[in-house]
């Protein structure tokens, strides 16, 4: 056995603790701009109906209050599913947008360089490549930058690697589900303001 073996044991258990704690930072992040949204549409929508009804004027403009009250609600509500459980939990429209989200980068993810602390990278590669084939899992392949580290007879470092790697695993695939939604969301949004523009534009 490698007299550095210990020591390279220890850096990889050290590279995981530092990929678990940017993707919870990830997360964290996803988790505000999605909560920021739903706060941004929440205040139009009250001051939109707010406006509406004091000024009276729902009965003259009710199908662009209605238009206007939809295009706020849909991506609020598709921000709101990035706050259910984890990805690997869901079903329904939350993972539908999801896949949709990771079917339409993972062409791009193909060419790219490899980034085993990147949140996205480690899901695509990891979680979304998996269904499709037959890939090395993630501990074993951060294994394999530190070489020596697999010579370790220590079955607790060992075990902890493990953990560390299924832990970053799951938490790419919450930190990435976040960040889709959000993404739906903000596009969702934008296109229905650019429909509503143009049929102001047409009917003006």
């Amino acid at each position: 056995m490698s007299d550095q073996s210990p020591q390279n044991s220890s850096n990889l258990v050290g590279f995981l603790q530092k990929a678990y704690t940017e993707i919870n930072s990830n997360i964290s992040f996803g988790e505000a701009k999605n909560a920021a949204l739903i706060t941004l549409n929440s205040v139009l929508f009250v001051g939109l109906l707010t406006k509406a009804f004091n000024d009276k004027i729902v009965l003259t403009y009710g199908c662009l209050i209605a238009f206007i009250s939809v295009a706020l609600l849909i991506p609020m509500i598709i921000s709101l599913l990035s706050f259910r459980a984890k990805l690997g939990d869901d079903k329904g429209i939350k993972k539908i947008l999801v896949d949709k989200m990771a079917k339409k980068l993972y062409e791009k993810h193909k060419g790219s360089t490899a980034n085993y602390l990147f949140y996205r990278w480690i899901y695509l590669e990891y979680v979304y490549e998996k269904r499709i084939n037959k890939t090395q899992t993630y501990i074993n392949t951060i294994r394999n930058k530190f070489p020596n580290s697999t010579e370790t007879v220590d079955e607790y470092v060992a075990f902890e690697e493990e953990q560390l790697a299924l832990q970053i695993k799951d938490l790419s695939a919450v930190a990435f589900g976040k960040f889709a939604l959000f993404n739906t969301a903000i596009s969702v949004e934008i296109w229905i303001f650019v429909i509503l523009a143009a049929i102001v534009v047409f009917v003006a």
